[in-house]
């Protein structure tokens, strides 16, 4: 580390360091060489290699590793700062990123069935997306998602797969009585359409199950 010394009128003497970009300490074993250019640091001590972190996941409590190769790509190619830490394993941080994504499909889904209050298809995007929601994550207003459902329906009572989404929607609710109801009309009616296969496939074996 070089020092410098920045003088300004009427203010205390700061010193500031830089850090040499030719230094390269001897690699321990299984290290990956850091490039110090490519970092963002400010006062700490850059990264002249990386080694595996072992840590315990904030979300599950495992533990797991926070690779040297992982780590380089985490502050040189991102661009993290380094007080940029993993607290969550690479599972937990990909379902992480998947409850964001379908926490933005809900917030995309509803101001499309407020831009289009009569549009029959964003209403039965919105349940879907509720429901994803709230199957996964725990998280929504499932009344939502059967609302909009029994709403594309209204619209259209060509969209049978409404009736599908409003029956996946009250057995997230636990009214299985009610969703069984549903999942029986939505076979009767949509059995022969060819875009309505998967959904009557899963409609019948939930049937068969109850």
């Amino acid at each position: 580390m070089l020092p410098m010394i920045v003088k300004h009128p009427g203010q205390p003497e700061v010193v500031i360091h830089w850090w040499d970009a030719d230094y390269e300490p001897p690699l321990p074993a299984g290290a990956v060489r850091g490039d110090i250019t490519k970092q963002n640091f400010c006062l700490e001590t850059p990264f002249y290699y990386y080694e595996d972190q072992t840590k315990t996941c904030l979300q599950c409590g495992s533990n797991f590793v926070f690779s040297a190769k992982e780590q380089k790509y985490w502050y040189e190619t991102l661009s993290f700062h380094q007080w940029s830490l993993a607290i969550r394993c690479r599972e937990c941080r990909r379902k992480r990123r998947t409850e964001a994504a379908v926490h933005r499909q809900v917030s995309r889904s509803k101001a499309a069935v407020r831009a289009r209050p009569t549009d029959a298809r964003a209403q039965l995007a919105a349940a879907a997306a509720i429901h994803a929601l709230r199957t996964g994550y725990g998280a929504g207003r499932i009344d939502d998602g059967i609302a909009a459902a029994r709403k594309a329906y209204e619209l259209d009572p060509r969209l049978h797969e409404a009736l599908y989404w409003e029956a996946e929607c009250q057995e997230a609710a636990g009214r299985t009585a009610r969703a069984r109801r549903l999942y029986e009309q939505f076979v009767k009616l949509a059995s022969v359409l060819t875009r309505c296969r998967s959904l009557v496939q899963s409609a019948s074996k939930k049937i068969g199950e109850s």
